[in-house]
Protein backbone atom coordinates (compact mmCIF):
# COMPACT_ATOMS: atom_id res chain seq x y z
CA UNK A 1 0.00 0.00 0.00
CA UNK A 2 2.55 2.60 0.65
CA UNK A 3 4.72 1.62 -2.19
CA UNK A 4 1.79 2.20 -4.43
CA UNK A 5 0.99 5.71 -2.74
CA UNK A 6 4.84 6.20 -3.66
CA UNK A 7 4.83 5.63 -7.16
CA UNK A 8 1.50 7.14 -7.13
CA UNK A 9 3.38 10.33 -5.65
CA UNK A 10 6.11 10.18 -7.68
CA UNK A 11 4.40 9.90 -10.90
CA UNK A 12 2.72 13.15 -10.05
CA UNK A 13 5.47 14.90 -9.33
CA UNK A 14 7.65 13.56 -12.25
CA UNK A 15 4.14 15.02 -14.44
CA UNK A 16 4.86 18.59 -12.48
CA UNK A 17 8.25 18.51 -14.07
CA UNK A 18 7.39 17.49 -17.37
CA UNK A 19 4.65 20.17 -17.08
CA UNK A 20 7.33 22.65 -16.14
CA UNK A 21 10.01 21.65 -18.69
CA UNK A 22 7.15 21.86 -21.60
CA UNK A 23 6.54 25.64 -20.13
CA UNK A 24 10.54 26.09 -20.58
CA UNK A 25 10.40 24.48 -23.59
CA UNK A 26 7.66 26.93 -25.27
CA UNK A 27 9.01 29.79 -23.22
CA UNK A 28 12.87 28.57 -25.54
CA UNK A 29 11.26 28.13 -28.47
CA UNK A 30 8.94 31.60 -28.50
CA UNK A 31 12.27 32.89 -27.60
CA UNK A 32 13.89 31.19 -30.74
CA UNK A 33 11.46 31.97 -32.78
CA UNK A 34 11.80 35.97 -31.89
CA UNK A 35 15.13 35.88 -32.67
CA UNK A 36 15.25 34.18 -36.05
CA UNK A 37 12.00 36.93 -36.79
CA UNK A 38 14.42 39.69 -36.16
CA UNK A 39 17.37 37.76 -38.09
CA UNK A 40 16.74 39.66 -41.26
CA UNK A 41 16.96 43.25 -39.57
CA UNK A 42 19.92 42.25 -37.81
CA UNK A 43 22.20 40.85 -40.51
CA UNK A 44 20.88 44.13 -42.73
CA UNK A 45 22.19 46.34 -39.44
CA UNK A 46 25.26 44.43 -39.25
CA UNK A 47 25.85 44.45 -43.42
CA UNK A 48 25.14 48.11 -42.80
CA UNK A 49 27.85 48.66 -40.09
CA UNK A 50 30.13 46.66 -42.18
CA UNK A 51 29.96 49.25 -44.49
CA UNK A 52 30.87 52.09 -42.10
CA UNK A 53 33.84 50.87 -40.93
CA UNK A 54 36.12 51.85 -44.28
CA UNK A 55 34.86 55.31 -43.77
CA UNK A 56 35.42 54.95 -40.03
CA UNK A 57 38.65 54.88 -40.54
CA UNK A 58 38.97 57.23 -42.80
CA UNK A 59 37.68 59.62 -40.42
CA UNK A 60 39.48 58.29 -37.39
CA UNK A 61 42.47 59.22 -40.40
CA UNK A 62 41.52 62.58 -41.04
CA UNK A 63 40.46 63.29 -36.62
CA UNK A 64 44.48 62.41 -36.05
CA UNK A 65 45.28 64.53 -38.55
CA UNK A 66 43.46 67.77 -37.69
CA UNK A 67 44.91 67.11 -33.80
CA UNK A 68 48.14 66.93 -35.44
CA UNK A 69 47.35 70.43 -37.50
CA UNK A 70 45.88 71.87 -34.49
CA UNK A 71 49.32 70.84 -32.42
CA UNK A 72 51.11 72.20 -35.21
CA UNK A 73 49.16 75.56 -35.33
CA UNK A 74 49.47 76.12 -31.60
CA UNK A 75 52.98 75.34 -32.01
CA UNK A 76 53.07 78.31 -34.18
CA UNK A 77 50.97 80.44 -32.52
CA UNK A 78 53.30 80.22 -29.67
CA UNK A 79 56.48 81.21 -31.35
CA UNK A 80 54.38 84.24 -33.72
CA UNK A 81 52.97 85.32 -29.88
CA UNK A 82 56.56 85.19 -28.59
CA UNK A 83 57.80 87.43 -31.75
CA UNK A 84 55.02 89.56 -31.15
CA UNK A 85 55.68 90.50 -27.94
CA UNK A 86 59.18 91.05 -28.87
CA UNK A 87 57.18 93.54 -31.16
CA UNK A 88 55.78 95.02 -28.47
CA UNK A 89 58.51 95.50 -26.84
CA UNK A 90 60.89 96.52 -29.82
CA UNK A 91 57.83 98.85 -30.80
CA UNK A 92 57.68 100.20 -27.16
CA UNK A 93 61.32 101.09 -27.27
CA UNK A 94 60.83 103.41 -30.69
CA UNK A 95 57.99 104.91 -29.36
CA UNK A 96 60.25 105.88 -26.52
CA UNK A 97 62.43 107.11 -28.47
CA UNK A 98 60.20 109.07 -30.82
CA UNK A 99 58.81 110.86 -28.07
CA UNK A 100 62.37 111.70 -26.57
CA UNK A 101 63.12 113.07 -30.14
CA UNK A 102 59.89 114.89 -30.01
CA UNK A 103 60.41 116.91 -26.80
CA UNK A 104 63.85 117.42 -27.26
CA UNK A 105 62.75 119.44 -30.52
CA UNK A 106 59.53 121.03 -28.96
CA UNK A 107 62.24 122.09 -26.20
CA UNK A 108 64.42 123.91 -28.33
CA UNK A 109 61.67 125.55 -30.16
CA UNK A 110 58.94 126.73 -26.71
CA UNK A 111 63.09 127.76 -25.36
CA UNK A 112 63.38 130.12 -28.52
CA UNK A 113 60.04 131.24 -28.74
CA UNK A 114 58.97 131.84 -25.22
CA UNK A 115 61.37 134.75 -24.61
CA UNK A 116 60.37 136.76 -27.82
CA UNK A 117 56.74 136.05 -27.62
CA UNK A 118 57.55 137.71 -23.61
CA UNK A 119 59.02 140.76 -25.84
CA UNK A 120 56.21 140.81 -28.34
CA UNK A 121 53.52 141.08 -25.25
CA UNK A 122 52.27 137.83 -27.23
CA UNK A 123 51.79 136.54 -23.74
CA UNK A 124 49.37 133.91 -25.53
CA UNK A 125 52.16 132.12 -27.67
CA UNK A 126 54.10 132.44 -24.56
CA UNK A 127 51.76 131.12 -22.55
CA UNK A 128 51.00 127.88 -25.26
CA UNK A 129 55.34 127.39 -25.12
CA UNK A 130 55.44 126.62 -21.52
CA UNK A 131 52.26 124.80 -21.35
CA UNK A 132 53.95 122.44 -24.50
CA UNK A 133 56.91 122.22 -21.54
CA UNK A 134 54.84 121.42 -18.99
CA UNK A 135 53.05 118.88 -20.65
CA UNK A 136 56.40 116.86 -21.13
CA UNK A 137 57.40 113.79 -19.29
CA UNK A 138 59.90 115.58 -16.54
CA UNK A 139 61.31 111.41 -15.27
CA UNK A 140 61.46 111.23 -19.30
CA UNK A 141 63.40 114.07 -20.05
CA UNK A 142 65.45 113.90 -17.11
CA UNK A 143 66.55 109.91 -18.57
CA UNK A 144 66.91 111.66 -21.85
CA UNK A 145 69.51 114.15 -19.85
CA UNK A 146 71.36 111.40 -18.60
CA UNK A 147 71.51 109.44 -21.94
CA UNK A 148 72.93 112.02 -23.68
CA UNK A 149 76.80 113.12 -24.63
CA UNK A 150 76.24 116.52 -24.20
CA UNK A 151 73.40 117.88 -22.60
CA UNK A 152 74.37 121.21 -22.28
CA UNK A 153 72.01 122.79 -24.65
CA UNK A 154 69.22 120.66 -23.56
CA UNK A 155 69.59 122.32 -19.92
CA UNK A 156 70.14 125.34 -21.20
CA UNK A 157 66.61 124.92 -22.53
CA UNK A 158 65.02 123.95 -19.18
CA UNK A 159 66.31 126.67 -17.82
CA UNK A 160 64.96 129.19 -19.76
CA UNK A 161 61.48 127.41 -20.01
CA UNK A 162 61.57 127.38 -16.20
CA UNK A 163 62.72 130.93 -15.96
CA UNK A 164 60.25 131.59 -18.41
CA UNK A 165 57.29 129.94 -16.64
CA UNK A 166 57.71 132.05 -13.97
CA UNK A 167 58.14 134.89 -15.31
CA UNK A 168 54.75 134.57 -17.19
CA UNK A 169 53.24 133.37 -14.03
CA UNK A 170 54.07 137.03 -12.12
CA UNK A 171 53.14 139.03 -15.57
CA UNK A 172 50.13 137.12 -16.42
CA UNK A 173 48.73 137.69 -12.54
CA UNK A 174 49.97 141.02 -12.73
CA UNK A 175 48.25 142.09 -16.20
CA UNK A 176 44.93 140.84 -14.65
CA UNK A 177 44.69 142.67 -11.42
CA UNK A 178 45.16 145.83 -13.88
CA UNK A 179 42.53 144.64 -16.27
CA UNK A 180 40.28 144.35 -13.18
CA UNK A 181 41.04 147.42 -11.68
CA UNK A 182 40.70 149.40 -15.23
CA UNK A 183 37.21 147.32 -15.31
CA UNK A 184 38.89 145.88 -18.67
CA UNK A 185 36.47 143.14 -19.53
CA UNK A 186 38.06 142.32 -22.78
CA UNK A 187 41.94 142.03 -20.72
CA UNK A 188 40.18 140.27 -17.86
CA UNK A 189 38.60 137.83 -20.06
CA UNK A 190 42.37 137.59 -21.88
CA UNK A 191 44.49 136.94 -19.05
CA UNK A 192 41.57 134.50 -17.44
CA UNK A 193 42.30 132.23 -20.15
CA UNK A 194 46.04 131.84 -19.88
CA UNK A 195 46.12 130.98 -16.13
CA UNK A 196 45.78 127.12 -16.92
CA UNK A 197 48.26 127.67 -19.63
CA UNK A 198 50.98 128.08 -17.36
CA UNK A 199 49.52 125.59 -14.88
CA UNK A 200 47.27 128.42 -12.45
CA UNK A 201 44.27 126.62 -12.68
CA UNK A 202 43.10 126.92 -9.13
CA UNK A 203 44.57 130.87 -9.21
CA UNK A 204 42.79 131.86 -12.32
CA UNK A 205 39.39 130.54 -10.92
CA UNK A 206 40.12 132.16 -7.31
CA UNK A 207 41.17 135.92 -9.27
CA UNK A 208 38.33 135.39 -11.57
CA UNK A 209 35.73 134.72 -9.05
CA UNK A 210 36.64 137.39 -6.43
CA UNK A 211 36.28 139.62 -9.33
CA UNK A 212 32.87 138.57 -9.75
CA UNK A 213 32.05 138.81 -6.14
CA UNK A 214 32.64 142.28 -6.27
CA UNK A 215 30.54 142.32 -8.75
CA UNK A 216 27.55 140.40 -7.41
CA UNK A 217 28.44 142.26 -4.32
CA UNK A 218 27.83 146.07 -6.34
CA UNK A 219 24.70 144.62 -7.34
CA UNK A 220 23.28 143.31 -4.33
CA UNK A 221 24.16 146.65 -2.47
CA UNK A 222 22.36 148.45 -5.04
CA UNK A 223 19.31 146.54 -4.62
CA UNK A 224 19.30 146.47 -1.00
CA UNK A 225 19.57 150.30 -0.30
CA UNK A 226 16.98 150.52 -3.61
CA UNK A 227 14.80 148.33 -0.62
CA UNK A 228 15.49 151.02 2.13
CA UNK A 229 14.23 153.21 0.42
CA UNK A 230 11.15 151.77 -1.08
CA UNK A 231 8.28 153.96 -0.28
CA UNK A 232 5.94 152.73 2.25
CA UNK A 233 2.66 153.28 -0.22
CA UNK A 234 4.93 151.33 -3.00
CA UNK A 235 2.78 147.95 -3.82
CA UNK A 236 5.61 145.98 -3.40
CA UNK A 237 6.96 147.26 0.36
CA UNK A 238 5.69 144.17 2.63
CA UNK A 239 7.62 141.87 -0.05
CA UNK A 240 10.58 144.09 -0.59
CA UNK A 241 13.22 141.75 1.22
CA UNK A 242 12.27 138.85 -0.69
CA UNK A 243 12.02 140.99 -4.09
CA UNK A 244 15.66 141.57 -3.51
CA UNK A 245 16.93 138.14 -2.16
CA UNK A 246 15.48 137.12 -5.64
CA UNK A 247 17.44 139.16 -7.20
CA UNK A 248 20.34 138.60 -5.29
CA UNK A 249 19.86 134.55 -6.31
CA UNK A 250 18.68 135.38 -10.45
CA UNK A 251 21.93 137.47 -10.26
CA UNK A 252 24.19 134.60 -9.16
CA UNK A 253 22.43 132.48 -11.60
CA UNK A 254 23.18 134.57 -14.24
CA UNK A 255 26.77 134.88 -13.53
CA UNK A 256 27.50 131.30 -13.57
CA UNK A 257 25.19 131.19 -17.36
CA UNK A 258 26.91 133.64 -18.62
CA UNK A 259 30.78 132.05 -17.71
CA UNK A 260 30.50 128.83 -17.23
CA UNK A 261 31.21 128.03 -20.98
CA UNK A 262 34.18 130.00 -20.35
CA UNK A 263 35.55 128.22 -17.50
CA UNK A 264 34.93 124.70 -19.08
CA UNK A 265 36.30 125.27 -22.49
CA UNK A 266 39.66 126.86 -20.90
CA UNK A 267 39.73 125.19 -17.49
CA UNK A 268 37.90 121.84 -17.61
CA UNK A 269 34.59 120.75 -16.41
CA UNK A 270 35.78 119.78 -13.31
CA UNK A 271 36.68 123.42 -12.25
CA UNK A 272 33.22 124.94 -12.32
CA UNK A 273 32.34 123.22 -9.04
CA UNK A 274 35.21 125.70 -7.19
CA UNK A 275 33.82 129.02 -9.22
CA UNK A 276 30.21 127.68 -7.54
CA UNK A 277 31.97 127.55 -4.00
CA UNK A 278 33.61 130.71 -4.05
CA UNK A 279 30.71 132.71 -5.26
CA UNK A 280 28.61 130.73 -3.05
CA UNK A 281 30.53 132.34 0.00
CA UNK A 282 29.63 136.29 -1.26
CA UNK A 283 25.69 134.88 -1.94
CA UNK A 284 25.86 134.17 1.89
CA UNK A 285 27.30 137.20 2.88
CA UNK A 286 24.94 139.21 1.10
CA UNK A 287 22.38 137.13 2.16
CA UNK A 288 22.93 137.66 5.50
CA UNK A 289 22.84 141.33 4.96
CA UNK A 290 19.27 141.37 3.44
CA UNK A 291 18.07 139.26 6.17
CA UNK A 292 19.58 141.58 8.54
CA UNK A 293 18.43 144.95 7.34
CA UNK A 294 14.46 142.97 6.87
CA UNK A 295 14.93 142.60 10.89
CA UNK A 296 16.08 145.64 11.07
CA UNK A 297 13.33 147.69 8.87
CA UNK A 298 10.40 145.48 10.18
CA UNK A 299 11.38 145.47 14.07
CA UNK A 300 11.16 141.83 14.45
CA UNK A 301 13.18 141.49 17.63
CA UNK A 302 10.85 144.07 19.17
CA UNK A 303 7.92 142.59 17.70
CA UNK A 304 9.27 139.01 19.10
CA UNK A 305 10.19 140.59 22.47
CA UNK A 306 6.39 141.93 22.64
CA UNK A 307 5.20 139.03 21.50
CA UNK A 308 7.06 137.11 24.31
Amino acid sequence: MDSKYNYAELQKNCQLELEKLKHEEDALVQDLNNLFSQKTFLEDKIKGLSKLIPTLKVIKHEAQDLVNTVNDISESSEKISGKIRSLDVARGRVDECQHRVSDLIDLEICSQGVQAAIMDSDYETGAAHVHRFLSMDQTLLKRTANDMDNVSNMLRSVRTLQDATGQLRAIVEHKFTEAVNNEDLASIERFFKIFPLLGMHEEGIKEFCTYLRTKISAAADKNLKSAINTPLSDKRQSVIYADTLTLLFEGLARVMDTHQPLIETYYGPGRLLSAVTILQKECDVQTKRILLEWGKTRQINKKNTHNH
